[in-house]
């Protein structure tokens, strides 16, 4: 997670069977110093590759190995974004991140940038799978693009050529607040499962299911929607 302008790197600790009921228990094993200002999302695989984005508008990537202690290889650094960095997600060797208007496509090993697609609309969260990435936008929609067709060997890929399909969680405002609460680093958040997606509002989770059947009890335009009440969405005593 990102504190500041570091990254701390938790651990778990593991407990017997009889200490489950106390709930997990962390300790920071270490952190990574590099951004400029604060960091705003991060991202770690059980490789040990870590993948940050800051509001210094920098995107890195910090090669650890599995046991997280090699400090030894180079930290990769990618300035191609004029704007803070609200989203990234890695998926090695291919990494994406999301900063206002623009999204990019990473090959890390070489720290080439393969892609950049840019949008009218502000670009909330990202989630990129061995199918799909996933962007959610400022006008309330969340659009999936092929992922094979983005690395298809070609000079020039457009953005029409790689879209799949458009998902209105929530019609366009006048003003950021799209879904989620007044903090701009909540909004527009998202899941993608392999059934549904999980859209993340204010004072409730929202699960637009894939396989919804017509006719349906509390289907909407976009599909079966399940309202689950969340910890905000609760009265205090």
């Amino acid at each position: 997670m990102g504190v500041g302008k570091d990254v701390w790197i938790w651990a778990m600790k593991e407990k017997e069977e009889m200490e489950f009921n106390s709930g997990p228990d962390f300790s920071i094993q270490f952190r990574l110093k590099g951004h400029y200002s604060t960091v705003l999302c991060c991202d770690m695989d059980k490789q040990g590759h870590v993948m940050t984005g800051s509001h210094d508008a920098q995107v890195r990537l910090w090669n650890l190995g599995p046991d997280l202690r090699d400090r030894t290889n180079r930290v990769a650094c990618h300035n191609q974004h004029g704007n803070p960095v609200t989203a990234v997600q890695l998926l090695w060797p291919l990494g994406v991140s999301a900063s206002s208007g623009s999204v990019r496509l990473y090959y890390h090993p070489t720290g080439a940038c393969l892609r950049t697609f840019r949008f009218s609309a502000y670009v909330y969260d990202l989630h990129m799978d061995s199918m799909h990435f996933v962007t959610s936008h400022q006008d309330g929609s969340v659009n999936f693009w092929s992922l094979s067709a983005c690395l298809a060997d070609r000079m020039v890929v457009t953005k029409g050529s790689l879209h799949q399909g458009r998902l209105v969680v929530k019609p366009p405002l006048g003003d950021q607040n799209v879904w989620g609460n007044q903090f701009v680093a909540r909004q527009g958040k998202f899941v993608k499962e392999r059934s549904c997606l999980v859209t993340m509002h204010e004072r409730k989770v929202i699960i637009h299911d894939y396989w919804a059947r017509r006719g349906t009890k509390g289907e909407g335009e976009e599909g079966l929607l399940r309202d689950c009440d969340t910890p905000s969405s609760l009265m205090i005593r």
